[in-house]
């Protein structure tokens, strides 16, 4: 089996114009202190695209051993997204990872099975879900992998001539200056605290040895941690506060159970010192820090080359942040090996006042990572104070009395401009499959779900799979967007051999489930991609989707519109739809007349309100507003000169979502 090959950008026949993508995958690459026999590294000479920085001083490390080619060179497979890209050679298929922060955690992932004493996985963060998130779902990857970035490059080529600081710049400011809020922070504060009092402690346990019969001094130790309120956990604040208390603050409320068993003290939640933001994520270092020091060292070298150091009184927590990762193992010896000029920054004054424990006046944009990417509802809850509950659940009353109040006006406007959802009949009479002819791993079996589930699973492909097969012809490209565990992709590659399918996903779980259902099967007209379809430049035959959440259903039209292929699409989670930096809604230009951003928006919440129980005025109604908002999708492509079909999935029972969208190209439909 070949090795794992790391694809980079570069400009003209040599690496010394290299754009910031690269140089930050170079100085990772070195971080983890990979080689060619773990991941074989290739530059790719290349016109006009990512950014070249104006300081040139990075270098590539000498240890570092590399070849230089040409774009046609390389692997097809590569040639389709934009770089950096990982190429994993597999058994039956390609693996393919692009995404800047999807290949630094494969890079990270890599160095720890290289060297496991140095346990960078913990660089990962809690679960392992630092920068996990795609770009588009999460505003920290976005920051880290695009947002700062391109600000440094727009700042550097600006030169003397702006003297405002770039966005994303001022809000890593901002959020260095935010209350930490992690996973399990309590745990993680009486962890600190234990480590900082443990001398302290030990003393007073060498006193009891000495002199059995006075246990005061211990008591008071462990004691003085009740009086240590409101305060940044600091060596030199927990070490005062001990040494002011010589004596017991209260009674023992914890009772020993036997008269020789060994009494403690706990302190109580609330009691418990704040931990300090210090890095990027809050209180711990993470791949956040290693990923943004070299674009941070580039940003701060051309403030001091320019003698602007003014900027720097704007940024006294970013500059700190900047000295305080140069102290992370192994970050300072891989800048030197880039050739990172060692930077002497002049002392800048923050402002002393207490932060404010609580987020929720904050923009979302603001608040830090651990609290904006929060996936499932009781991670959430976890990491929300009162205050924020209470505001999410004024948030959800509000918007149910605005659904109640404005749906039926808008519903009414829609009507009276003679637009209704226009259903027609699925294009295939049958839509069964016979799965029990197919190969195990073909079927979309869940493990450990209901028969029900599994059966409604298997309605829902059929209909997609059946809709397919009438329009794709031998020889197509077929790619299967946010594709999961690839239930729909698997069974179009068992059913069209002649078709080369793409599985494209962003959770590298659901992907890692695909590939062994592929090895399973042996198929070989398969290649996976892990990463945001955003990523993935190749044109294509046909895309297909089943339940892309929200915005990202839009996303797969406008990338099949692009390709002018054919689509077959059934979406979920309207309410989630969000106009973002590259989907705006309304789609159409019929409904842009009719409804602002705002009333779209609604529209979308009340589509979500579809139950199980189909036979209900709430399920009515959001059924309606389903058929709405996809006939504005439609109509968006038939402004595109698409021929397009709404219609119902048969059975309706499979899902609450049971639209289907049909699009076929200009081209196609003549």
């Amino acid at each position: 089996m070949m090795e794992d090959s790391l694809y980079l950008s570069c400009h003209g026949d040599s690496t010394a114009d290299l754009p910031l993508e690269s140089q930050i995958t170079v100085f990772v690459y070195a971080f983890c202190q990979l080689n060619p026999s773990t991941c074989k590294l290739n530059f790719v000479t290349i016109e006009e695209e990512g950014r070249v920085c104006s300081i040139k001083e990075f270098q590539i490390p000498e240890t570092v051993q590399f070849t230089v080619t040409k774009r046609n060179n390389v692997p097809t497979c590569v040639q389709h997204c934009t770089f950096p890209v990982l190429l994993l050679k597999k058994e039956y298929t390609n693996y393919i990872c692009c995404g800047l922060a999807n290949i630094l955690r494969n890079l990270i992932y890599k160095g720890n099975q290289l060297q496991p004493e140095r346990k960078l996985n913990a660089l990962l963060g809690y679960n392992e879900t630092c920068l996990k998130a795609c770009a588009e779902s999460s505003q920290w990857t976005n920051l880290c992998e695009v947002g700062i970035l391109r600000d440094v490059d727009d700042f550097i080529r600006q030169g003397r001539n702006t003297t405002s600081l770039p966005s994303n710049i001022t809000e890593f400011e901002h959020t260095l200056t935010l209350p930490v809020a992690m996973f399990n922070i309590n745990k993680k504060r009486r962890e600190v605290l234990k480590k900082k009092l443990q001398p302290a402690t030990v003393t007073c346990q060498e006193d009891v040895k000495q002199n059995p019969n006075n246990r005061t001094d211990e008591k008071s130790v462990m004691e003085t941690v009740a009086k240590i309120q409101d305060m940044q956990i600091s060596s030199s604040d927990i070490n005062n506060s001990v040494e002011q208390c010589s004596k017991p603050v209260g009674k023992d409320d914890v009772t020993a159970k036997h008269p020789h068993q060994k009494k403690h003290w706990k302190v109580a939640d609330d009691c418990l010192p704040e931990l300090p933001h210090l890095f990027a994520e809050g209180f711990e270092e993470t791949i956040s820090d290693v990923v943004l020091f070299p674009s941070f060292h580039l940003f701060l070298s051309h403030i001091v080359q320019n003698n602007r150091t003014e900027i720097l009184e704007k940024l006294p927590h970013t500059v700190k942040w900047y000295d305080r990762t140069l102290t992370l193992p192994y970050v300072s010896e891989t800048a030197k090996l880039c050739g990172m000029t060692s930077l002497t920054l002049p002392s800048t004054k923050s402002s002393t006042s207490k932060p404010n424990s609580t987020c929720d006046t904050l923009p979302n944009a603001s608040k830090p990572h651990s609290m904006r990417d929060t996936k499932s509802d009781a991670s959430k809850q976890n990491s929300m104070n009162d205050v924020q509950k209470a505001e999410e659940r004024k948030s959800r009353k509000v918007m149910k009395t605005s659904l109640k109040r404005t749906i039926p006006v808008l519903l009414e406007r829609l009507e009276t401009n003679r637009i209704h959802p226009n259903f027609k009949q699925h294009p295939s009479d049958s839509v069964q499959l016979q799965w029990s002819e197919f190969p195990t791993d073909v079927r979309p079996v869940q493990g450990g779900v209901t028969e029900l589930r599994t059966q409604r699973k298997c309605q829902q492909v059929e209909n997609i799979v059946s809709a397919v097969l009438a329009i794709a012809k031998e020889g197509d490209t077929i790619v299967d967007f946010c594709c999961g565990s690839g239930h729909v992709g698997i069974t179009l590659a068992h059913l069209l051999p002649r078709c080369h399918i793409y599985l494209l996903e962003n959770k590298v779980q659901s992907l890692d489930r695909a590939l062994i259902r592929i090895s399973n099967v042996q198929l070989k007209n398969v290649t996976l991609y892990h990463g945001n379809l955003n990523y993935f430049q190749s044109t294509f035959d046909i895309g297909v989707s089943l339940h892309a959440c929200g915005v990202a259903t839009d996303m797969v039209l406008d990338k099949c519109i692009s390709s002018n292929a054919a689509f077959v699409s059934a979406p979920c989670c309207y309410g989630s739809m969000h106009s973002t930096h590259v989907i705006r809604y309304p789609r159409s230009k019929k409904f842009q007349q009719l409804l602002s951003e705002e009333e779209y928006v609604l529209l979308g919440h009340a589509a979500d309100q579809t139950p199980w129980n189909f036979d209900t005025d709430l399920a009515r109604q959001g059924k309606k507003c389903m058929g709405l908002i996809d006939g504005d999708r439609l109509e968006a492509a038939k402004d595109n000169g698409y021929q397009v079909t709404v219609c119902t999935m048969k059975p309706p029972s499979c899902s609450p979502k049971n639209d289907l969208l049909i699009g076929i190209p200009p081209i196609t439909s003549q």
